[in-house]
């Protein structure tokens, strides 16, 4: 959950330095010359965070409700709630906010830096938005420009069974196949930077006719799916191997001290270098092709990788530090708070008309649990699967209802080890093998006396 508090904050502070400086040009040529100050300059690697978490929680709640057989993957239900959920999740309140900042909000205030929506741009555009294309779709004339995120994050929504199916069935397979995404979508940007010979990343420099140049790169690079795809991708990949971890845990994952040292120390090189890389050009507004065009195919990559395995080592228990902090509970309220609450102070009343109304009218239609499950007696409660920022509370809470059947099943799983403990000890008392080698052999070679001690055993001693 703090992550996703870090990543507000990062964004938040970008855009109160541009956008409540009354010396705005003398700001942005002399914040960008001080080192520490990449951490604000770099903020829009923070969007990036959000693709990852998004792409994570998707495939992680995929696979395991597969695993689990849920639903199947040849069920009309499957994919009706899939892609449906997901847009009635979102649409009413995007719906609601685009016409409320197209009617009133061009009256409330007045002035110079006064710039409310172009109602003009929604009468033309709007259609673009409810449907998630606004990022290809009529540009020039954007309403809301802002909702890019929801349109590339709803497009990487949709095609991301591929990539997750490919996973589940083919295992490092699939995990290589996402690579070849991640290749392909490099070099593509690769590509365009050369053609038009774009800034290796949307920056604040000193060469003020640089940042000029940005609003093409915007349309071109900044707001397509197949640029921004990287860390879903990444996103994904994570999710699959912390779903077969969670699938093997009886087998638990443990990583020798040379993967772990190796782990950190990669994430580590490739978190500052994604973040203070640039600090050269930010500082002076020049760099070399072959480092710009380095930074342009890895550097939004290496933020991505070095927070999955930071996500991959936290969950795994090898980032018992790492996990204290982002895990402390000062971070508890802050994670309450989303944006909207942030910056509106009517959310709870927009809460209440909208996003309530339409998430008792999700389970009358699918049920509290989700539709495309197969309801066998045997089945777990489904849970919802997501993948937008603003459908992140419901995917947050599916990963913690996950994280809460995985300490039933652990305690569960503590309950057999007693009980093998008991059993091996009845067959040898002095046993010179391990007491689960014993009992295992038993399971194997005589499964009748095995349930026989087990039920005697656990009578007289486990109970």
């Amino acid at each position: 959950m703090s992550r996703r508090d870090i990543s507000e904050s990062g964004i938040f502070h970008l855009w109160k330095y541009l956008t409540h400086r009354d010396n705005l040009l003398q700001t942005m040529q002399e914040f960008t010359k001080f080192f520490y100050n990449q951490m604000v300059v770099q903020a829009p690697l923070a969007v990036d965070s959000f693709f990852l978490l998004s792409g994570l929680l998707t495939s992680y709640i995929f696979l395991v409700k597969l695993q689990k057989k849920q639903f199947r993957l040849d069920s009309f239900s499957t994919w009706f709630a899939y892609y449906v959920r997901r847009y009635l999740r979102l649409t009413p309140v995007y719906l609601f906010v685009m016409i409320l900042l197209v009617t009133v909000l061009n009256y409330i205030s007045e002035g110079p830096f006064w710039q409310p929506i172009d109602p003009n741009f929604c009468r033309n555009s709007w259609w673009t938005n409810l449907l998630y294309i606004n990022n290809f779709v009529l540009q020039a004339d954007s309403c809301m420009g802002w909702t890019w995120y929801l349109a590339n994050d709803f497009q990487l929504y949709a095609f991301a069974p591929i990539l997750i199916i490919a996973l589940h069935r083919y295992k490092m397979g699939g995990v290589f196949f996402g690579i070849l995404l991640l290749i392909f979508s490099s070099v593509f940007t690769v590509i365009i930077t050369i053609i038009k010979g774009y800034p290796p990343a949307p920056l604040l420099t000193t060469k003020l006719q640089i940042i000029a140049n940005l609003k093409q790169y915007w349309s071109d690079l900044y707001v397509k799916p197949y640029i921004r795809c990287g860390p879903y991708i990444v996103g994904c990949i994570v999710g699959y191997f912390l779903s077969e971890c969670k699938r093997q845990r009886e087998n638990r994952f443990q990583l020798t001290k040379l993967q772990w040292v190796l782990g950190w120390s990669i994430s580590a090189i490739l978190g500052f270098y994604s973040i203070f890389g640039l600090y050269e050009y930010t500082r002076t507004g020049d760099i070399s092709l072959w480092y710009s065009l380095t930074y342009a195919a890895i550097g939004r990559l290496s933020f991505a990788i070095a927070l999955g395995w930071i996500a991959f080592a936290c969950e795994t228990n090898h980032g018992q530090t790492m996990n204290a902090i982002l895990g402390h509970k000062m971070f508890i309220p802050l994670s309450k708070i989303t944006v909207f609450f942030c910056v509106y102070g009517c959310a709870l009343l927009l809460s209440l008309a909208m996003e309530v109304p339409v998430a008792h009218i999700d389970k009358l239609i699918f049920g509290p649990g989700g539709g495309g499950s197969q309801r066998l007696p045997s089945t777990a409660r489904s849970n919802t699967g997501t993948s937008d920022k603003s459908g992140e509370q419901h995917q947050l809470q599916d990963f913690e209802d996950e994280g809460a059947e995985t300490k039933k099943e652990s305690t569960e799983l503590n309950k057999l080890l007693i009980l093998v403990s008991i059993c091996s000890l009845f067959n040898d008392p002095n046993p010179k093998s391990s007491m689960r080698d014993a009992i295992g052999k038993q399971y194997v070679n005589d499964r009748a006396a095995y349930d026989a001690t087990a039920r005697e055993w656990t009578q007289k001693y486990a109970m």
